[in-house]
């Protein structure tokens, strides 16, 4: 498995479960049933909101698809520079069974 085919399931993985969430999800409840949680907590649990993650993921995505388009225009630096930024996207799954220790 590829680093980026790895982050690729990993989205994917992420997309599933945020999408599944955004079903059940209600900004407005959840600030109104935490309300009373630390707003260290309360600001925590927003940074999982579904939406945020799918997002996240999405921009995520973007720098996979400039990293593939480095690849296809030669671009030593840039592939470079865009791996090294998987390899630390990669390093948040390290805990992953198919997390290679030689992307960290």
């Amino acid at each position: 498995m590829t680093l980026a085919e790895f982050l690729n399931a990993r989205l994917a993985d992420a997309e599933a479960l945020a999408n599944a969430a955004a079903a059940d999800w209600d900004a407005e409840v959840v600030r109104y049933e935490w309300e009373d949680l630390p707003d260290e907590v309360y600001s925590h649990a927003r940074l999982h909101d579904p939406a945020r993650v799918l997002r996240q993921i999405e921009a995520t995505r973007q720098i996979l698809t400039l990293s593939e388009q480095a690849e296809e225009d030669g671009d030593t630096d840039a592939v470079a520079a865009l791996y090294a930024v998987m390899e630390g996207f990669a390093a948040v799954d390290s805990d992953h069974p198919d997390h290679r220790e030689d992307w960290s």
